[in-house]
């Protein structure tokens, strides 16, 4: 919609909440209509919180779909650098919009710790090593 964070726009995050907000806006639109029209959808998200696993859960139940949690486990210290060494292969070489923003190690650090694994929800965990 509005392109790369720090190519095709300043590198604001007031700009990039913004842009954050109105994507968000199209996102679940499209989500809701696709739903509706009975599509199948994979949806590639961090889901980072239950809550918003919850709010969409809501929305597939409420649509009478059919709903797959699939979980990549990272596990234990091996599978942490594991998905570190992946963000920082990611931000080598030309910015795509997989990897315009940087990430420190602690904004890393800080996800790994805050992120709400699911458990007891259906999910499928598939390990990641």
């Amino acid at each position: 919609m509005r392109g790369i964070y720090g190519i095709d726009y300043e590198a604001s995050a007031t700009l990039y909440e913004q842009y954050q907000d109105e994507a968000d806006v199209v996102y679940v639109s499209k989500f809701r209509s696709l739903l509706a029209a009975r599509e199948d959808v994979i949806l590639e998200r961090s889901f980072y919180v239950r809550a918003d696993r919850d709010t969409y859960r809501k929305m597939v139940e409420d649509a009478g779909a059919r709903l797959a949690l699939v979980f990549l486990k990272a596990e234990g210290e091996q599978g942490k650098e594991l998905l570190w060494q992946r963000i920082c292969k990611r931000s080598e070489g030309v910015k795509t919009a997989d990897s315009a923003l940087d990430i420190s190690r602690d904004t890393f650090e800080m996800y790994w710790d805050g992120f709400e694994n699911p458990v007891g929800e259906g999910e499928v965990v598939i390990r990641v090593e």
